[in-house]
């Protein structure tokens, strides 16, 4: 069916429709029967790794999750760094990092309470 044709039958319905809306139309059914191409047999994936192709350096990796010097906070059980902890505090000659703020002032509450539990 044409343009025209489609046109004239939308018409004929009392609608005015635009060219624009019309050929939306009729292009959403010229493309309702049709099907997707099926890939080449010939079609082959590159075996390279990609990641490794960008760069990537496993022996520097590993080498920072050994040299990580993770302590966890005493109050929650969360892994903190030392370099970036909230807050720390020295009891009983240990040093203890935390997570926040509000997990040292817990801790300072009753320092025996959670000292005992872990150790940093």
């Amino acid at each position: 069916m044409s343009r025209a044709t489609d046109a004239a039958a939308v018409e004929s319905m009392g609608i005015t429709v635009t060219s624009t809306a019309l050929t939306v139309v009729a292009d959403a059914n010229r493309l309702r029967g049709s099907r997707p191409r099926a890939d080449p047999d010939d079609a082959r994936t590159p075996a390279t790794d990609t990641v490794v192709g960008l760069g990537r350096d496993e022996n520097k990796e590993d080498n920072m999750v050994e040299n990580s010097q993770k302590r966890t906070d005493p109050v929650c059980g969360m892994g903190v760094d030392p370099a970036t902890a909230a807050a720390n505090v020295e009891h009983d000659g240990t040093t203890y990092y935390f997570c926040s703020t509000s997990c040292a002032t817990t801790f300072k509450a009753d320092p025996h309470k959670y000292a005992s539990a872990t150790t940093s």
